[in-house]
């Protein structure tokens, strides 16, 4: 299990007395004046932008609602107008100078009408090939994929073997249509599905900027007990929890969810009337993904890679052995035994749970084989040979003493096995008392040296239950397994979503610090947390601690001044901080002595003076880089491994902001040199990472 690294990628903000949210704009025409390819041209050359104020809004309508015949579940898109700022005017403003991603950036929305799907397959077959990256090859893959998605087909199979999905973000503004976007049928209402995500999830940062202003709310509250506490967030959050590993979690709700009317349509068990299967679709594709099956927006927009996970049938050797679904990590591909429609439903969500975990690094699920330690072919070669000499008229000491219904039983492959089962110590109650008074008379007529063979399988079949009987357990405990239990149970009881926290609702415990049968973890307890530097400014007036705190986002709990074993801050591709830290409180950090100076860290945001001059990597979204401080001297980096500790220092007397600086005696090692920065007309080497460290412990880890 891979540890979690970013918990909250936004739990470190801006500290400075001048931050302010940057305004979002809208570029070009406004999104309803760009309607249809005419509107699309004229909106590329539009030299425009203004800001928005409140963003527009759409709204999935079912098709019946609107008077209109159709399939139980297709829906219409009705959009709200948003509301706007003045009209600023730059010719830099215009969307084809702004280059293909802002370009479509606008467009990131799903098909929602067939006039848009016919405007994409008719720009596609009017654009010029040198238009577009990939040439003409690439056009007509996409057009088929479009043509493709038209008749409700994620993907289509290209005559050169190849399968071609639609991707917007691959084409320049000049062939981009109005609103285009990957076609998902998952767009059919406002339908989710129950799954716990945590931090990588898109929406993760509302989600828990959320939890952490109503924490600081029901710190004016009063709570007859901690669990009273994080039920009342978790409802004033809308989902928002820290599970038993500590780790920040949420629930996406479910609301009506069913399988997607193409799906439904095709995968129809033959002769049921309510039953799925998973079935090929020779016509268009070579394999069925989970957007072709479900719908479930909310949880497509966390998680977009969850889009093209495989979904196939599981084997028949499978569902013999009791299995209804499975997934594969190292292949993305979730498989389910042929169900009756809520159940398909709920068995498809344990496994998407899985998924989600792993994408998450989280503990993913496991099975009894995991745990196992038993060598069960030895306990079959024991009593065939067992079973083999009873029966044997040369080595049997007699078989006369049997009656012909005794000897049949005693050839029997299934008493065979049941037999010194019976006798293991396993209680099925009533039909294992049964058995037993089924097999004394038989064991009762055995020799003595029979019976003491006998008494020697039935020990073995006893270790074998007692093991089997722990590697259950231990599998049914394992975190992921207990998560994904949980989701089918509040699929199924939708009352309990948002309102009773998961581990209420839990049927068993989870089990941490597990190791499998080879000795290797498989479920440990979180050892990093999130750290929010809380500067004075943002506490109430009245109740303002001098210089600020940092706090734990989640648990509201005080960490300043502790001292942490090691530490990350981290500048992400998509511009968001994060700092993290090791869940302890030790003595002391960094060292003292000669070369091993005082090392302070902050972040330091480019509208206080800075901007990018050139870089080899994306900085497009990147306006902060952590600063350095080290001997006098300042480095810029996008990220800080405190490879010895800090202390989560605060300077409530300094003179400057920010107040809160994590601060170590230490010494620096410079990462390599990605990117150059202008402070105030002073240029700067960025690097990918600085490193803090105690003279010798930068070595010793290597």
């Amino acid at each position: 299990m891979k540890a979690v690294q970013s918990y909250l990628d936004t739990s470190l903000k801006e500290i400075d007395d001048n931050e302010v949210d940057d305004p979002v704009y809208e570029y070009g025409l406004p999104s309803e004046e760009e309607a249809g390819l005419i509107g699309t041209v004229r909106n590329l050359y539009a030299p425009q932008r203004r800001e928005v104020i409140k963003a527009p809004e759409e709204k999935q309508v079912p098709l019946e609602d609107l008077g209109m015949d159709s399939i139980p579940g297709e829906t219409m898109t009705v959009k709200t107008p948003g509301e706007y700022g003045p009209v600023e005017t730059d010719f830099s403003y215009a969307p084809i100078v702004r280059g293909a991603k802002s370009v479509l950036d606008y467009g990131k929305k799903l098909f929602s009408d067939k006039q848009t799907q016919e405007d994409t397959v008719e720009a596609l077959k009017a654009a010029p090939a040198a238009a577009v990256e990939g040439g003409g090859k690439f056009l007509e893959d996409q057009m088929a994929a479009a043509m493709g998605m038209s008749a409700g087909y994620s993907s289509v199979n290209r005559p050169d073997g190849e399968v071609a999905r639609f991707d917007p973000l691959a084409f320049t503004g000049a062939v981009a249509p109005a609103g285009i976007a990957a076609v998902s049928s998952a767009k059919a209402g406002e339908t989710v599905l129950g799954i716990f995500g945590s931090t990588m999830g898109k929406g993760s940062r509302k989600r828990f900027d959320k939890f952490t202003e109503e924490a600081e709310k029901a710190d004016d509250l009063e709570f007859d007990t901690p669990e009273a506490r994080e039920e009342y967030l978790f409802q004033k959050s809308k989902g928002v929890f820290v599970d038993e590993a500590g780790d920040p979690r949420f629930e996406i709700a479910t609301k009506d969810v069913d399988l997607l009317p193409y799906f439904k349509r095709r995968n129809l068990v033959e002769g049921a009337s309510d039953s799925y299967e998973i079935t090929p679709d020779p016509t268009m594709r070579s394999e069925t993904v989970l957007a072709d099956v479900l719908k479930f927006d909310e949880l497509f927009n966390e998680y977009p890679a969850l889009k093209n996970y495989i979904v196939e049938p599981l084997s028949e050797e499978d569902i013999l052995d009791g299995t209804t679904g499975t997934f594969s990590p190292s292949t993305t591909t979730l498989k389910v035994a042929p169900q009756e429609r809520k159940q398909f439903l709920s068995t498809l969500l344990h496994e998407v749970q899985h998924a989600v975990d792993d994408l998450e690094g989280l503990q993913s699920g496991s099975s009894t084989n995991m745990f196992t330690t038993f060598n069960s072919e030895h306990l079959g070669a024991e009593r065939r040979n067992f079973f083999y000499f009873l029966t044997n008229k040369e080595t049997s000491d007699s078989l006369d003493k049997y009656t012909s219904d005794e000897l049949e039983i005693l050839k029997s492959k299934e008493h065979k096995k049941l037999m010194p089962l019976a006798f293991s110590g396993l209680d099925f109650t009533k039909p294992m008392n049964e058995l037993r008074d089924l097999y004394r008379p038989i064991i009762a007529k055995m020799a003595d040296w029979e019976k003491e063979n006998f008494n020697k399988l039935v020990q073995l079949q006893k270790e074998s239950v007692l093991d089997s009987d722990e590697a259950y357990r231990k599998y049914r405990g394992t975190p992921g397994e207990v998560d994904a239990r949980n989701v089918e149970k509040r699929f199924l009881n939708p009352e309990l979503q948002l309102t009773s926290l998961p581990k209420n609702t839990a049927d068993t415990d989870k089990l941490f610090g597990l190791v499998d049968k080879r000795g290797d973890k498989v479920s440990s307890v979180s050892e990093t947390i999130p750290v929010f530097p809380k500067p004075e400014r943002m506490f109430p007036e009245g109740d303002r601690p001098k210089g600020g705190k940092y706090l734990n986002p989640i648990t509201g709990d005080d960490l300043t001044g502790t001292n942490v074993p090691s530490a990350n801050i981290k500048i992400n591709p998509d511009g968001r901080p994060s700092f993290t830290v090791t869940n302890q409180n030790v003595d002391s950090v960094g060292t003292i002595g000669k070369g091993n100076t005082q090392i302070k860290t902050n972040l330091f945001k480019s509208k206080a003076g800075w901007k990018w001059k050139e870089s080899s990597v994306d900085t497009d979204n990147i306006n902060t880089v952590i600063s350095v401080t080290h001997k006098g001297k300042h480095y810029y980096t996008l990220e800080t491994d405190f490879s010895k500790g800090v202390t989560l220092k605060n300077y409530p007397e300094s003179k400057t902001e920010p107040k809160l600086r994590p601060t170590v005696q230490g010494q620096v090692k410079m990462g390599n040199r990605i990117g150059t920065i202008s402070v105030r007309g002073v240029e700067h080497p960025v690097y990918d990472k600085v490193v803090t460290f105690a003279k010798g412990g930068l070595m010793a880890r290597r």
